[in-house]
């Protein structure tokens, strides 16, 4: 694989945010349609809380799409959208005053970390098959890309 050019990385890393940033508000308003679709009051406990629930799913994917669109350093990405997002999240809070319930405003606190770090392992399972290919590819290629048998077969050889 060719070496990335020099603004590969610095282009990735940009990417990552916007997308993250993005998500939100595009994930959170198709969230809003599918509950008008599903019939579900304007107002209301159960409304708040179902918009609580696509928020949520609207900050995983947020992630996801920063984690799998950083080119390197993904643990930095996530630490600094994690960051974006609660700061983000503290402004709004601040922002409600008492206009929503407080279990509203602490769902949204309290369901940051998870948001992230759902988003982020979904993202690193996704590399971590990749790299499993890529492995059994590897190893069945042996040394110098000949193929070998199996540890099992070659330890019954050596009895």
């Amino acid at each position: 694989m060719p070496a990335p050019s020099r603004w590969t990385i610095p282009a990735r890393s940009l990417a990552a945010f916007a997308l993250a940033v993005v998500a939100i508000p595009a994930v959170s308003l198709s969230g809003a349609w599918l509950s008008e679709a599903a019939g579900l009051p304007r107002a209301g406990m159960l409304r708040l809380a179902v918009d609580l629930g696509w928020v949520a799913v609207a900050g995983s994917v947020g992630a996801f799409a920063g984690v799998r669109t950083a080119a390197i350093a993904k643990r930095a990405h996530v630490c600094a959208i994690f960051a974006l997002y609660l700061s983000i999240a503290a402004y709004a809070v601040a922002t409600m005053g008492t206009d929503f319930p407080r279990w509203f405003t602490a769902g949204l606190l309290a369901s940051l970390p998870l948001q992230v770090l759902l988003g982020w392992w979904l993202a690193a399972g996704h590399d971590r098959r990749q790299a499993a290919r890529a492995g059994r590819a590897a190893w069945a290629r042996g040394p110098a890309g000949v193929r070998t048998a199996s540890p099992r077969a070659r330890s019954r050889t050596r009895r």
